[in-house]
């Protein structure tokens, strides 16, 4: 029964409480004597209620997210031993979840990395992922990983980690700070929102990628931050589209996210060559593959 109530109407309730309380002070104050002392006790209990009650939905509200944090990381155990049996890493990883990316998606990563065998894989937004992706790449023997990052210090830091776990031949960290583009800048075109046609959008810049680079083989989207912009995610494919192989996969992160998820629909309604597949990870992620 208490969960239902809501703490904004208690919130209103203390309020009125209080201010009723200093009214009825200032009016003894003034006439020098007491008023409605019944009416002083039940606004004092009223005032000490809803506050217990502000603790005790405070608690509720912990406890809950607590729980679902620890059943969450339960759930991320296998997908964590699954990584360390088949990745000999040398050194330890980065933290895993929150803003990184969760066990499981990296798992499904790795599945994806074995079965296709890409030889370049571009990630929108540098971390932990790209550890991995270069370990699988030193695994098979070819290939390499190139990551966005907008942040100069997290790129310099990503890009340190694979020195430090020996992985520089097989992955490297583009600084490319966030731009905005207009709707002429896109290789490609959609049917634009009014917004977009008025304002653009913003992306990392991909003046940074080498005009010699091969086809992408796999593209993962984890960025850039859903701050950014409304479906901040969106750009990926209408400006590196005409730079995927024919056979390229798409894997995208964080698609509970309704912001994220739209943008995949979004894609798929703009470009019918892919089809796309959910899977119920910790975030969520799509894969998506372009049509045979």
């Amino acid at each position: 029964m208490f969960n239902d109530l809501k703490p904004a109407a208690i919130l209103r309730l203390l309020a009125a409480t209080v201010v009723f309380l200093v009214i009825l002070a200032c009016a003894e104050w003034w006439f020098n004597r007491p008023f409605f002392p019944l009416l002083t006790t039940i606004a004092i209990i009223v005032l000490n209620i809803s506050l217990l009650f502000l603790i005790y939905r405070k608690l509720v509200i912990n406890f809950q997210d607590n729980r679902k944090e620890l059943r969450g990381g339960f759930q991320q155990i296998d997908p964590l031993l699954y990584l360390h049996r088949e990745i000999p890493f040398r050194k330890p990883l980065p933290p895993l979840r929150s803003y990184a990316a969760s066990p499981d998606f990296l798992a499904l990563m790795l599945q994806l990395v074995r079965e296709h065998q890409p030889k370049v894989i571009v990630e929108a937004g540098s971390g932990v992922s790209t550890l991995i992706n270069a370990y699988l790449l030193e695994q098979q023997g070819f290939g390499k990983v190139y990551a966005f990052d907008h942040e100069e210090e997290f790129a310099g830091r990503s890009q340190v980690a694979l020195g430090q776990h020996v992985l520089s031949n097989w992955g490297e960290v583009w600084h490319a700070p966030l731009r905005r583009y207009r709707i002429d800048d896109f290789p490609v075109k959609w049917e634009f929102t009014h917004t977009e046609q008025q304002e653009g959008l913003i992306w990392y810049d991909t003046k940074v990628i080498p005009d010699e680079l091969p086809p992408i083989d796999l593209l993962i989207v984890d960025g850039p931050p859903r701050t950014t912009q409304v479906q901040a995610r969106f750009p990926a494919i209408p400006l590196l589209l005409n730079r995927l192989s024919p056979n390229a996969i798409i894997l995208v992160d964080d698609c509970y996210r309704t912001a994220d998820r739209s943008t995949v629909e979004r894609w798929l309604e703009s470009f019918p060559e892919f089809t796309g597949t959910f899977h119920y990870l910790e975030k969520g992620a799509y894969v998506l593959k372009r049509n045979a």
